[in-house]
Formats: structure tokens, C-alpha cells, sequence
């Protein structure tokens, strides 16, 4: 039996659509770059596609919020002390079984180490804020918002 035009179609929309997922999968389980998988497209002989993109909408405008040492939880892995930025993570760590501890339960003992820490988040906090406000400020000077300052390191 002769598969009808529309039918065609729609199985080759199917089919494109399972590759295009497995090929995303894989991109996303083996961290490709996107050059690297066009070239693993051109080499299977498929044409190439088109990476889902976002539309571009307003961005959000950058707020810079200082890290409160006291909020803090810290860990310990591996012999190594860490600190805790998310509810998220200190969720994923308490079912993992993790003990996490407060602030002032390490500040007496571990005081350079602690310190040196939410320094280090700190600095962290505050490249992703200047990243964002890169993002941010060529779209605020475009469109008649405030144009904001980076933080100095």
C-alpha cells in the first residue's frame, strides 16, 4: 500500500525530530561544541538543524544581592570544607545524607577557612552579576532603561 504524500511528510517530520533529539542528547551528554556536531552531521550525510533558541524578550534587569555569611551552610566532602549557595544544593546534600552546619558552629574553629570561602563566593556572586549586567546594559542604553555599573572585583 502507497503511503500518501502527507503521510510521507509526516514520518519524515517524525523521524527528523527523534534524530534531532539524539543528537542534542548526545551533544549534551558529551558536552560537543555546536561545530563539532555539524561535523557529525556532515558526516552521516543529514542537513543541518536548527538549535532550539529562546525568543529574544527583554532581559531582566540585574539586581546585586551581598552574601550574608551568617545565611550560610557549610559542608564537609572529601576532608575539604565547602559552602552551600542554594536551598537546592543544601536539599540534594541533606538527601544524600551530608551534614550541613552553621556559621557560627565554624567561625570559632575554622575561621580562615570559612572566611576565605564566602570569599570566594563573593567573587562569584559578583562575576555572574557583572556578566549579567554586560548582557544587560546594551539593551538598557538601546531602549532608554538605566545603564548600570559593573562591581569591581
Amino acid at each position: 500500500m502507497a503511503l500518501s504524500n502527507a503521510e510521507r511528510q509526516k514520518r519524515y517530520r517524525e523521524k527528523r525530530k527523534t534524530e534531532v533529539s539524539e543528537l542534542e542528547k548526545l551533544r549534551n551528554e558529551n558536552a560537543f561544541l555546536k561545530s563539532e556536531l555539524e561535523k557529525l552531521l556532515n558526516e552521516f550525510g543529514l542537513p543541518p538543524i536548527q538549535m532550539a533558541s529562546k525568543p529574544s524578550e527583554t532581559p531582566v534587569k540585574p539586581r546585586y544581592k551581598p552574601i550574608k555569611p551568617k545565611n550560610l551552610f557549610f559542608f564537609v566532602k572529601d576532608g575539604q570544607l565547602d559552602v552551600s549557595l542554594s536551598n537546592t544544593m543544601n536539599e540534594s546534600l541533606v538527601r544524600q545524607g551530608v551534614n550541613l552546619l552553621i556559621y557560627d558552629d565554624l567561625v570559632r574553629k575554622h575561621k580562615k577557612e570559612v572566611d576565605a570561602l564566602v570569599r570566594k563566593a563573593e567573587l562569584n556572586r559578583i562575576s555572574s552579576y557583572n556578566k549579567k549586567v554586560a548582557a544587560w546594559n546594551p539593551w538598557a542604553s538601546a531602549n532608554g532603561f538605566e545603564v548600570l555599573d559593573p562591581i569591581p572585583a
